[in-house]
């Protein structure tokens, strides 16, 4: 059973609507997921896996085994949008749902180092599970694909792919990007109204099979996030031989080097724009070798050397954010030649 929120009518006779809206807060998520969790039919035998501990306690009470993955802080997030009080709520919450889960997956290292410190109960629970990279992101022709969507091969493109809140500091990137020579191309949605500003570019959405070429359209991808846990985004365009940017969270040090990209602060952010645009072309080799072992058959091979031959892989989708995730169907023919099961989530 698939749970969650979209504004169309979804024709899977396994998902199951929590709300109908385009854009949902986590919190109101959260509630309605509290009143019709109790009425939902779930198999004895099955496992529920969640994407945030408060998601476990709607099925506090169920007998079913609970899987619960951790993307990052969420809590800072919390307390950046609600403020001291709720975030000290939520924490209390959080801690009941690493309770109850059964099995804990950090999808980083820092993320797995920050919850076992703050709540050691976990430790015997906890297995790092960072994501892999699919097939299809690998370096294309930039020529062509710059001519198909309307630019040209001698302007500076930046890019930035995620949802447009206000952790994400989307705000601050175009204030410093502004009087820079490239246009700044954003695709994804949010909350925050950025319509209107000079050289910027937005795509709200795309088909699943455009997300390769966008990655190959840019010269650098800018991420200057609050907290992250170990962001996909970064590891697509790297194989997508893009250089990246991004701010100092979650497992970032361990893929990004001078050789890749530059890690930044908001007081040098333009600095290191303006640094890649000038060496975009001696990087883009090298951004490629550095992501070669989060490959999907490197992370196979990684686990299996350690005799565990019990590997699941699971696809639940990429880029845009929690509430617009994207599933791209092809990945299912691909990852199944694997021979490992493959869940759906």
């Amino acid at each position: 059973l698939i749970l969650g929120w979209s504004d169309t009518e979804i024709q899977e006779k396994n998902f199951i609507s929590i709300l109908k809206s385009k854009k949902v807060k986590g919190a109101i998520f959260t509630v309605f997921l509290f009143i019709k969790a109790p009425f939902i039919k779930i198999p004895k035998n099955s496992i529920i896996h969640v994407q945030r501990p408060d998601h476990v306690l709607p099925f506090l009470l169920r007998k079913n085994k609970i899987v619960c993955s951790l993307h990052g802080r969420h809590v800072q997030n919390v307390e950046m949008k609600k403020g001291k009080i709720i975030s000290f709520l939520y924490k209390y919450l959080q801690k009941i749902g690493l309770k109850r889960a059964d099995l804990i997956f950090p999808v980083a290292n820092d993320t797995l180092d920050y919850f076992e410190a703050r709540y050691p109960f976990i430790k015997k629970k906890s297995y790092l599970n960072p994501p892999g990279i699919n097939k299809i992101f690998k370096p294309l022709n930039k020529y062509d694909l710059r001519e198909k969507n309307g630019f040209t091969i001698n302007e500076n493109i930046i890019l930035y792919i995620g949802r447009i809140d206000k952790e994400k500091n989307v705000d601050f990137m175009i204030s410093q990007l502004k009087d820079i020579d490239a246009k700044f191309l954003i695709v994804g949605s949010g909350n925050i109204d950025i319509k209107g500003q000079l050289n910027t570019i937005i795509w709200n959405s795309l088909p699943n099979s455009k997300l390769p070429e966008v990655y190959n359209i840019a010269d650098v991808v800018v991420m200057m996030s609050e907290h992250e846990g170990m962001p996909t985004v970064i590891l697509e365009s790297l194989a997508c031989g893009v250089p990246v940017i991004s701010s100092n969270v979650g497992d970032v040090k361990e893929i990004i080097n001078d050789t890749n990209g530059q890690i930044a602060v908001k007081s040098n952010f333009k600095k290191k724009v303006k640094f890649i645009l000038n060496n975009k072309k001696s990087i883009r080799d090298e951004c490629v070798k550095s992501v070669e072992k989060y490959k999907w058959e490197k992370v196979i091979k990684k686990i299996e050397s350690t005799g565990n031959k019990n590997i699941w892989l699971c696809e639940r989708g990429y880029t845009f954010g929690y509430n617009n995730l994207v599933v791209d169907y092809r990945n299912f023919p691909i990852m199944k030649k694997f021979g490992k099961p493959l869940v759906f989530d």
